[in-house]
């Protein structure tokens, strides 16, 4: 890859239903499916820092973008305001996003209200 991951994706993400079947006996029987959305099962590792408070993950000179490290990854978030897109280097890559298959990441432009999950190579 370019080594810059574009854009990121909202990082909620679960899918469940729940229903009631009687199957025609009167006798009501619960029924539910829930999907958990993949990156939340990733193993991050421990975080490398502990924070006193969320301005600690504010990047010098990128004001709309968050990011976290941790010892097998990196977590970056933008916020900011609609139309506001940010790029920020990271540290400690190079990164894979599991989620694009996109390999060598080693900066990413995130747009308003998008974040980001990279695995460390």
């Amino acid at each position: 890859g370019s080594g810059v991951q574009g854009g990121g994706v909202p990082l909620l993400g679960t899918s469940a239903f729940f229903a009631n079947d009687t199957s025609g006996d009167g006798q009501p029987r619960g029924m539910s499916y829930a999907k958990l959305w993949e990156p939340y099962a990733w193993d991050l590792g421990a975080p490398a820092t502990v924070p006193t408070s969320v301005a600690d993950f504010a990047v010098p000179g990128v004001p709309t973008i968050y990011l976290r490290y941790f010892a097998n990854a990196a977590v970056a978030v933008n916020p900011g305001p609609d139309g506001a897109s940010s790029l920020v280097r990271l540290q400690h890559g190079p990164y894979t996003n599991k989620l694009t298959g996109e390999r060598g990441i080693t900066s990413v432009l995130l747009p308003a209200h998008t974040g980001c999950i990279l695995l460390l190579e």
